[in-house]
């Protein structure tokens, strides 16, 4: 299911199986981001996946610190993610490798070939990243 738009691209619902989500990256080509939704009872997660102009596939919860409180997250737009809120740009090389500040924040995951594995533990560790899981506490 796709929920077309609400944050500048197209997010993706996913599920996990055995603590897992396993998304297969073949058809993500160079300089795109592909973004998804968690979901596990009243939380919910954001994150993407990008792969670099290396073909490197690079991971980031689709929030950080500095504007996290708008839930806007991140867009794909003239070869670098941007964010949503306040317009500041990040480059490729530097998703799930730089976290502080503006950064998107780095996701944990395992790549293996074209498939990335996602751990539920990793996601949920990223949830106060997004506004909507404070208001249900």
């Amino acid at each position: 299911a796709f929920l077309g738009g609400l944050f500048g691209d197209s997010i993706e619902e996913v599920t996990a199986r055995d603590g897992q989500i396993v998304l297969d990256m073949t058809s993500l080509g160079k300089g795109v981001s592909h973004h998804y939704s968690y979901h596990e009872g009243a939380t919910a997660i954001r994150f993407f996946l990008v792969r670099d102009q290396e073909g490197t596939l690079r991971a980031a919860f689709d929030a950080c610190e500095v504007c996290r409180k708008e839930g806007k997250g991140y867009k794909f737009e003239n070869g670098v993610m941007v964010c949503v809120n306040c317009g500041r740009t990040f480059a490729l090389e530097r998703i799930g490798v730089a976290g502080g500040g503006c950064n998107p924040h780095p996701l944990a995951v395992k790549i293996n070939g074209n498939t990335v594995h996602v751990a539920v533990k990793d996601l949920m560790d990223g949830a106060g990243y997004f506004p909507e899981n404070e208001q249900k506490k």
